[in-house]
């Protein structure tokens, strides 16, 4: 499969559902990002890579948002027979266990 050739027609599809530029565009950036650190995905190397990328250390934000962008694709290549099962089964979401701090009217005066 060439992975630009299926990304151009997924990015395509994601536009022809309406999605916004802003949005068709963070699909772009994620999934380019992708391919340009892991070559290896155009030898057929999918799920090693898609584990590499999303075990980097990154905050969970940026983990969610690159999870929530590839299950798409690689759903949408499952579907037509792009690929055989989605790499991104069983990644679940991060959750951030930063507390935030609340403070009261007289609390934010002292700071």
């Amino acid at each position: 499969m060439d992975w630009d050739e299926a990304l151009d027609d997924y990015l395509m599809f994601k536009k022809a559902q309406g999605l916004r530029d802003i949005t068709v565009k963070g699909h772009r950036d994620v999934m380019g990002l992708f391919l340009k650190r892991h070559p290896e995905v155009r030898l057929g190397r999918v799920r090693e890579a898609v584990y590499v990328f999303m075990g980097e250390d990154i905050k969970p934000a940026t983990y969610n948002i690159r999870r929530n962008y590839m299950r798409q694709l690689f759903q949408w290549a499952v579907e037509r027979g792009l690929l055989d099962e989605n790499p991104m089964l069983g990644l679940k979401k991060r959750h951030d266990d930063e507390r935030l701090a609340s403070l009261d009217a007289d609390g934010l005066r002292r700071c």
